[in-house]
């Protein structure tokens, strides 16, 4: 079989995680039989991280690491979410709500590496 490329004996070891976790707090409060005010706040914390090492066999077999196939990549979002909310029941039939929200993003990647391409970034996003 023909080839068009070489093959090298090679191999690709990745150690990768991903967490995420989540706080919320909500509160309602019933002014009375038909007014109602409700409030709440959610944050989010999310976290993926990726080194991956990249071995090629000299021409012994042994295995070296090869820096410039090797990869590395760790990313961080931070969501904070609030909201206000106003609830008006009339005569147990009609319900009619009112909400206001507000979200914040913030995303850093704090290094990537790929052939030999090393960038430190900070990236802050807010919509």
């Amino acid at each position: 079989m023909n080839v068009p490329y070489l093959l090298q004996n090679q191999y690709f070891k990745n150690d990768a995680s991903t967490q995420e976790h989540t706080a919320q707090l909500d509160y309602t409060n019933p002014i009375n039989s038909i007014h109602s005010i409700e409030t709440g706040i959610k944050y989010i914390f999310r976290r993926s991280k990726s080194d991956g090492k990249y071995y090629l066999a000299d021409k012994t077999g042994e295995y070296k690491y090869d820096q410039d196939m090797s990869t590395q990549y760790d990313h961080k979002q931070d969501i904070l979410a609030a909201y206000l909310g106003y609830q008006l029941k009339y005569k147990n039939s009609v319900e009619r709500r009112e909400f206001a929200m507000s979200i914040h993003l913030w995303m850093r990647i704090i290094k990537i590496r790929m052939r030999s391409l090393m960038l430190s970034l900070m990236i802050w996003f807010h919509p």
